[in-house]
């Protein structure tokens, strides 16, 4: 037997799947179909934007929608100067969740450094539990 890309791609996807990952068909969800998710013609978005904050909102029920919306854009809109810098932010945040800010009912600003603050943290994934974290795998588009 002739291991190609594809019967490897096949078998780790196959696995995954068993462990709770949803796997997701290129080509259903690509750029311009009904059920698109890519939102970048080019398919440089490796993020499905639409699924993101439902999953944050999930992982992170107890904050408010301003702390959610903070969690999103740091984690779609990393400021780094290479791509080697962004990947290590984005996983960092993945890992140790997302600082954010938001203004309490109080109007204090939880998650802002300084005199009295605690550091409010957005989990962005929930480790052993895929489907809570919406973890999903895309074969590749001309599959």
């Amino acid at each position: 037997m002739r291991f190609t890309e594809f019967v490897v791609e096949d078998a780790a996807f196959g696995w995954l799947e068993s462990l709770g990952y949803q796997v997701l068909h290129g080509p259903d969800i690509a750029f311009g179909e009904l059920s698109a998710e890519h939102n970048d013609p080019a398919y440089r978005d490796m993020v499905l934007e639409s699924r993101l904050p439902e999953a944050l909102a999930r992982l992170n029920p107890d904050l408010p929608h301003e702390a959610l919306e903070d969690a999103y854009r740091k984690l779609t809109h990393t400021d780094a100067p290479s791509l080697l810098e962004r990947n290590h932010v984005v996983y960092r945040m993945l890992v140790e969740g997302v600082t954010v800010e938001y203004r309490r009912k109080d109007s204090s600003i939880a998650g802002r450094p300084g005199a009295g603050s605690s550091t409010s943290t957005c989990r962005a994934t929930m480790t052993g539990s895929p489907s809570i974290s919406s973890w999903c795998l895309k074969t590749s588009i001309s599959q």
